[in-house]
């Protein structure tokens, strides 16, 4: 299936965890970093950024407006014990 037959969340989800591998040992920004997700795919996206990014050695730093993403943060950092 071509990556142009998936919606912009699926894509963002995608961009994200190539962009985790691409700055290992570095740091990845990320502005607005809810833009396309679906809010219930929120704290998902968040346990996978916190298990790559220890993977990759990459520290991230992102931006968001969306009180759902900040909740939704805190109950993946919650849910991640060592963090």
């Amino acid at each position: 299936i071509d990556l142009t037959e998936f919606g912009d969340g699926l894509k963002h989800y995608i961009s994200i965890i190539c962009m985790l591998h691409a700055c290992e040992d570095g740091q990845l920004f990320i502005d607005e970093i809810d833009n396309g997700i679906h809010y219930t795919q929120l704290q998902n996206i968040w346990k996978l950024i916190f298990d790559i990014s220890k993977e990759t050695n990459c520290q991230v730093f992102a931006t968001t407006h969306s009180r759902e993403c900040i909740e939704a943060f805190n109950a993946a950092n919650t849910d991640d014990e060592g963090l």
